[in-house]
């Protein structure tokens, strides 16, 4: 036994190495769950500028080098330094990671939220132009927004709808006009698309589906809902 592990552990094999790669596997999920955090993180000397989690940068870093310690506590130095860069190596892997992340979730927020899922609905995608078109024959069209109301509230809509949500279209459907044509709303489309092709299915004159946020990236105007203040008590 050296240092509470058996000898063979002073070299670099499957058992250290998956000790060294479970802690930083765990590092690195706890990053992406915390990824907003914004303090810059040092690794043996290094600074990650990214946004990343101090703490998990810190504990990793810590257990790291306890096993190190421990691993070296009699072991001949050519071992340790085999080890080490066992270490190094795995925490390079955490730091490019961690820096990619970072770079997908920033691009990410300024294209909106994440990324736009394929359009896969056989109803046609609208753009601005089409929808503009459409709204402006009001006694002809219905919009069906199929979003949240919460979805709604923080991304916007448009000024006249039916708010009937996915999961719960095929059930209302005798809210719905046949006599006019059918827009479905959702943030990209993608729930739009698939409600309209159900629409469709039963025999509605579905013109196609829009993307409320799409429409507004295309210079299209949304309408927001912004919530009342609440109301002072009277003295």
């Amino acid at each position: 036994m050296v240092g509470g592990l058996p000898a063979e552990s002073c070299f670099p094999n499957g058992k250290v190495r998956g000790q060294i790669k479970n802690i930083v596997i765990s590092c690195l999920f706890g990053f992406l769950n915390l990824l907003a955090l914004p303090d810059p993180v040092v690794f043996l000397g290094g600074t990650i500028a990214a946004p990343t989690p101090a703490r998990l940068a810190i504990i990793g870093q810590t257990k790291l080098k306890s096993l190190h310690s421990t691993i070296g506590a009699g072991c001949a130095s050519d071992s340790t330094e085999t080890v080490e860069n066992i270490m190094k190596k795995f925490l390079n892997l955490l730091v490019m990671a961690a820096l990619a992340a970072s770079s997908s979730f920033v691009s990410a927020q300024q294209a909106g939220g994440g990324a736009v899922p394929t359009y896969k609905a056989k109803s046609p995608k609208l753009n601005r132009a089409q929808f503009d078109a459409l709204l402006a024959k009001p006694d002809q069209l219905v919009v069906i927004d199929v979003r949240r109301p919460d979805e709604l509230i923080n991304n916007g809509g448009f000024p006249v709808y039916l708010s009937i949500q996915a999961k719960d279209l095929e059930k209302s459907l005798a809210f719905i006009p046949k006599d006019r044509s059918v827009v479905t709303v959702s943030n990209h489309a993608g729930r739009a698309g698939r409600s309209a092709d159900l629409l469709a299915e039963k025999g509605f004159k579905v013109a196609g589906a829009v993307g409320a946020q799409d429409y507004e990236a295309e210079g299209g105007t949304l309408t927001k809902i912004v919530p009342p203040q609440p109301k002072q008590a009277a003295n």
